[in-house]
């Protein structure tokens, strides 16, 4: 994760900001652009990385205590998007084209909802130990 992360160099975040002032415009076109832009350079960064590390890995080179070959099956995973990095460009565009007050209500219900559960449980196991 600590690689993904650094792979994806803020983009995801970027993006939700451009992709929403084109969707909040009705320019699907800019809209498209910046969404397959950003996917192509998060896959061209995922590749070059996972090729790199490949290349390490099959030279018996280890980095971050891995063994050979567990460094050659994290990097096929980097390469095939698993990390991460592509799901949270996804999420960015479906945050862009969402009403973002639903989903603040959302979080902030879920939020509580899972406050009073968790009281009403420990205030039951607190009862029952008594």
């Amino acid at each position: 994760m600590l690689i993904i992360s650094l792979l994806d160099l803020g983009i995801p975040t970027g993006a939700q900001r451009f992709m929403g002032f084109s969707y909040g415009r009705n320019d699907h076109a800019k809209l498209s652009e910046y969404f397959y832009t950003d996917i192509l350079f998060m896959f061209a960064t995922s590749l070059l990385t996972g090729l790199f590390f490949i290349l390490l890995g099959l030279a018996s080179i280890n980095i971050l205590s891995l063994d050979s070959l567990s460094l050659i099956f994290l990097d096929i995973l980097i390469i095939f998007g698993m990390g991460g990095g592509w799901s949270t460009l996804g999420q960015s565009f479906c945050n862009t084209v969402v009403k973002t007050e639903y989903v603040a209500l959302s979080q902030l219900s879920s939020s509580l909802l899972r406050l009073v559960v968790s009281l009403h449980w420990c205030l039951l196991d607190a009862s029952s130990s008594e």
